[in-house]
Parts: structure tokens; sequence; C-alpha cells
């Protein structure tokens, strides 16, 4: 009965915790070690696409700089980090500990 209640208790544990961001978008590659300075660069880089003239563009072109756009909104949105736990998770844990001690 224990094991059972071990397996469980473990299985529950391992789907509480999936990563927040699973989308499929891709922001570009930034090579900048400091948070902050990435910040900058993806913000002037907003800017840049902007400031763009779309007029003598194509529609493929368009479309790759909405995207890229969107990605890089994305990133700075989603630039905070760090690791979320879901307030059913943290109840479970809760009575877990309880139980436990």
């Amino acid at each position: 009965m224990k094991k059972y209640f071990l397996y469980l208790l473990t299985g529950m544990l391992a789907f509480t915790f999936v990563p927040a961001n699973l989308s499929a978008t891709t922001a570009p590659a930034v090579t900048v070690a400091d948070p902050a300075q990435s910040q900058i660069v993806l913000a002037s880089r907003l800017n840049e696409i902007s400031m763009i003239d779309q007029s003598e563009m194509t529609r493929d072109q368009k479309k790759e700089l909405r995207q890229e756009e969107r990605g890089i909104k994305d990133a700075l949105r989603d630039g905070s980090g760090g690791i979320y736990i879901s307030v059913g998770a943290l109840l479970i844990l809760i009575i877990i500990l309880i139980i436990l001690l």
C-alpha cells in the first residue's frame, strides 16, 4: 500500500512542474550574457522593425517581419523566467508535508 501511494505521489508531482512557455515561436538569437542588456537589444530591434518602410516589401517579407516582431514581443513579455507552481500543486505539497510531519 505504501509503495502504491509513493508511486501515485511521484506521478502527481511529475505532472505539476510543467514549463510555462511551450510555444513554437522562435525569438531572434541574442548572444548577450546580461539579461538587462539583452532586453535593450530586443527593444532596439523592435524599434528598427517599426521604422522599416513596408510599402515596397513582398507579402512573404511582411509575414516574416510580423513573425519576428511577435517573437520579440513575447520574449520581452516573458523575460522574467523563474519556476511557476500552480495553487493546486502548492496545496497538495502543503497537505503532504502536514501528513508526513
